[in-house]
């Protein structure tokens, strides 16, 4: 059966919220029913009317399906392990509304979602078929609560090498549009939370490639956008959604299946994909496997640099971090490199041993309106124990510097004599000079 088998859930729930007659939501799930309700509660809690799509691929559960009947929620059931993909498919062709909002089922929708501001950008610009928004993380085992989740990038596929490359937006000058005052960026690809025009699918006939069953099949869809040139794709973070990844071993081990990869690298004529996002990010592809490879340590063994010289001619990892924790803060580009490039003077750096500047640390700056934020006492205990890798002085110290702007408050720090000796001091440690003496 191509679609399933359907449940369509009563239509009892009431009331409005803006643009709600105009979205569905869709997502596809395999086994994480908790998940599934979690989700559907968030919905409801803020769009008590949407119409919600769930593609399962689950066996039928009578409480399962008691619950998505009561919750409004149409049930398309798939076979068992159909894939992400099929599942997408089926959902997507039941929606009968002009815009969808795709999530995955560990996604949980608060206020933060504005939608409206989507529907704004569609409204004042026809070309764009998706809109991607920003995706918290909270309480991942793999990151730190609140943290941004980023994936909006650009790809470029060199046929002639084999070489799949991901940059994120941020790595470029910014290409900015707006609509109503409000900014967007345009990209390539983005998550998978993202409202997307209905007619993408009805109209222009764009689907998920259903060989994927997992792994491969979300490059695979923005790599096939990305042909029709007519049709683009844009990210706001001002459109928020939470995700908070529960372990599960039977879904882990479906989730880090490697054969979509492999038909991903057949598809594409892709032998090497450098993924941005990853920590380690240089993949190949290679008879019948896929593997992962650091690709600093692969330069290193290639040209069989010894580690201390990988480490003289590449970067001084400590004193990276160091300034890495500035532009973290949400601070503005120019003003950032301004002041790394005067640390790096006034410790006299060579050209061995240079304070990185790399793009990758102001990506929210150029994608995050939440830059001019005010320190919290929570902020200030943070500078002082990452900067002056110390306790504040007192009590009294923090209140007295709660309320000011978080940026000028961490260039305050970056300014200090007291972080330059501690990075001086750090970069001689790294240098091999063996431990310096700490004077504050």
């Amino acid at each position: 059966m191509t679609n399933g088998t359907f449940m369509q859930g009563k239509q009892a729930m009431t009331g409005t919220h803006q643009g709600t007659s105009n979205i569905s939501f869709c997502f596809a799930t395999i086994d994480r029913p908790h998940c599934a309700r979690r989700l559907i509660r968030s919905i409801r809690q803020h769009f008590p009317a949407a119409p919600i799509f769930v593609g399962d691929q689950a066996a039928r559960e009578h409480d399962q399906a008691t619950f998505y009947q009561e919750q409004g929620v149409t049930a398309v059931y798939l076979a068992y392990d159909s894939g992400v993909a099929h599942a997408r498919n089926a959902v997507v062709a039941q929606v009968r509304t002009p815009y969808l909002v795709l999530c995955d089922d560990d996604f949980i929708v608060d206020a933060d979602a504005h939608f409206d501001l989507a529907l704004n950008i569609f409204e004042h610009n026809s070309h764009i078929m998706v809109v991607g928004g920003r995706v918290v993380d909270i309480g991942n085992a793999d990151t730190r609560q609140g943290e941004d989740r980023h994936w909006e990038s650009f790809f470029f596929l060199d046929p002639r090498t084999k070489i799949l490359v991901q940059l994120p937006i941020y790595s470029f000058r910014p290409l900015e549009g707006s609509a109503s005052a409000h900014r967007f960026f345009y990209c390539h690809a983005v998550l998978n939370f993202a409202m997307m025009r209905t007619a993408l699918f009805q109209q222009h006939g764009h689907r998920w490639d259903e060989r994927f069953k997992c792994n491969g099949e979300h490059e695979d869809f923005y790599l096939s956008l990305m042909a029709k040139r007519e049709l683009g794709v844009a990210y706001t973070p001002e459109m928020v959604i939470y995700h908070h990844n529960i372990t599960d071993e039977n879904y882990g081990a479906l989730r880090n299946r490697q054969e979509g990869w492999m038909l991903f690298s057949e598809k594409w004529g892709v032998d090497q994909f450098y993924d941005c996002f990853k920590d380690l990010n240089l993949r190949f592809f290679s008879g019948l496997s896929e593997s992962s490879v650091d690709s600093t340590r692969f330069w290193q063994d290639l040209v069989n640099l010894p580690h201390g010289a990988n480490e003289q001619v590449f970067f001084r990892k400590r004193s990276h971090d160091l300034a890495a924790k500035v532009r973290d803060l949400r601070g503005h580009l120019d003003t950032l490199k301004k002041e790394i490039e005067l640390m790096r003077t006034e410790w006299g750096a060579s050209d061995a041993d240079e304070v990185a500047i790399d793009s990758e640390g102001f990506r929210k700056d150029l994608t995050d309106p939440r830059h001019q934020q005010l320190a919290t006492p929570a902020d200030v205990v943070m500078l002082y124990r990452e900067m002056l890798g110390r306790e504040p002085e007192s009590e009294g110290v923090v209140a007295a510097r709660c309320g000011q702007p978080l940026l000028e408050l961490a260039l305050e720090f970056a300014r200090a004599e007291e972080f330059r000796s501690l990075a001086r001091r750090t970069t001689r440690e790294d240098a091999g000079e063996g431990p310096q003496p700490r004077v504050l």
